[in-house]
């Protein structure tokens, strides 16, 4: 097993979570990913800390909206704790999220294509039946 694996660390829980803003070693993350596989609040609330303000702007870049790209990344985090248990470990956690966000974003791009898509046949639905009455109206077809 890899000196890096979470699961060789023994007691996880006392472990020092890795330090906010700099750069997390492989050892660090094995033992944060280890608090988020057993579900440790502290380490979750560290990770959004340490991630959000790089996945904002890369949702942001990605979605040019700033609520949509708010709305990515809470759904990137919100799948990340579902998910953590599928996470593999040789994958840097920065990789891991980053994947997650590109995959929501491109459902944001998804559904606002779709919701556009059907706002657009509504107006033509709407419009179509009232050119069709003021076009019977207008007739000039005299009326028995």
């Amino acid at each position: 097993m890899p000196a890096n694996d979470w699961r060789s660390q023994g007691d996880i829980v006392s472990e020092k979570l890795p330090e906010i803003g700099r750069t997390v070693s492989p050892s660090e993350e094995a033992i944060w990913l280890g608090r988020l596989w057993l579900r440790d609040r502290e380490a979750f609330a560290q990770l959004v800390q340490a991630y959000s303000t790089m996945l904002t702007r890369m949702a942001w870049l990605y979605l040019g909206h700033a609520h949509s790209a708010e709305d990515a990344v809470q759904e990137t985090f919100l799948a990340a704790w579902d998910g953590i248990k599928r996470k593999r470990d040789e994958t840097p956690m920065r990789a891991w999220l980053l994947g997650i966000l590109a995959n929501r974003c491109r459902k944001h791009v998804r559904s606002a294509s779709r919701r556009r898509k059907r706002e657009l046949s509504a107006a033509k639905d709407e419009v179509a039946p009232a050119g069709a009455d003021s076009q019977a109206k207008c007739s000039t077809k005299p009326q028995k």
